[in-house]
């Protein structure tokens, strides 16, 4: 602000004046924040999650629904950085532990299972972009390790190089291959509000888009899938922490479309997947830094 030496000698006209100007320029610093989205890796640092997802999932084949399922989950998600590479890019392992109901509406069963993922290994830029990712125990889960690399790849945001403001849009598109034809993934990212949520200060970011992921032949225990692809949409919000670099809460909904071609004693057939789910994903616990042993 230009100084006020003057003061005493200007009129109460443009005493006025100037009070207007200096409240409209207030105004308009307020509206212009700019903040830098970017994670803040440290080696040990610890991030609990835990993810809330509700829905309804059929598999059908060309003359039968095989199951209507209403289903509930809740997923222990741990990340932890193990190293920085290259002074800046995260080195993260992400562990899965979840605990799934779900009711065949169709025979009236329930099921509840508690499954553990093999960890992933993700390598991290600040912007959030996956560089590379790897699987604990690899063997005999290439498939699995493809899909991931994939749905991290076009779910997660990248977020931009410069500050954003609020009403700053971008577009995160990728080209897949669907069984040699290229087809568009895309999803655009807003940033809607600065607001305090859950004792952070956030930007609200809302986004929409779809992601298209080919699903990699694969033998089961009692089949063998051929391969496919899901079709995923999704609409949701994050809160993002931009002081902290980390990801407080993210609510979406997804629909999805999945194919497979299977083979099960040695009849092929078609099946369809159709699936509504609400996800809410929520940091369970404070950050935290854990002390690296010799070796990790």
């Amino acid at each position: 602000m230009r100084s006020l030496i003057t003061l005493c000698l200007v009129s109460i006209p443009a005493l006025i004046m100037l009070a207007l100007t200096m409240l409209s320029l207030t105004s308009c610093d307020q509206g212009e924040k700019r903040v830098l989205l970017k994670h803040k890796y440290k080696p040990g640092l610890e991030l609990s999650y835990l993810q809330e997802i509700k829905g309804l999932a059929v598999e059908r084949t060309s003359d039968s629904t095989c199951h209507d399922l209403s289903t509930e989950a809740e997923v222990n998600i741990g990340m932890y950085v193990r190293e920085l590479v290259d002074d800046s890019l995260g080195k993260i392992i992400i562990s899965y532990k979840q605990h799934t109901r779900s009711e065949d509406r169709i025979s009236g069963k329930i099921k509840d299972t508690t499954a553990t993922s093999p960890d992933l290994i993700a390598t991290m830029a600040p912007s959030g972009e996956i560089i590379k990712m790897e699987m604990e125990d690899s063997v005999g889960n290439e498939a699995h390790l493809k899909y991931y690399r994939d749905l991290y790849q076009q779910g997660t945001p990248t977020y931009p190089a410069s500050e954003v403001t609020q009403g700053f849009r971008w577009v995160q598109s990728f080209k897949v291959s669907i069984e040699g034809e290229e087809v568009d993934a895309a999803t655009t990212y807003e940033v809607k509000a600065f607001v305090r949520e859950a004792g952070y200060d956030c930007v609200l970011i809302e986004y929409s888009g779809n992601l298209v992921i080919p699903v990699l032949p694969e033998k089961g225990k009692d089949s063998t899938y051929l391969g496919g692809v899901d079709r995923v949409t999704s609409k949701g919000v994050i809160y993002f922490a931009y002081r902290e670099g980390m990801t407080v809460i993210q609510k979406e909904r997804w629909i999805r479309h999945g194919e497979r071609k299977i083979r099960e004693n040695e009849v092929v057939t078609n099946h369809y997947f159709e699936s509504e789910y609400d996800v809410v994903l929520t940091l369970a616990a404070a950050p935290k830094i854990r002390t690296i042993p010799d070796g990790d």
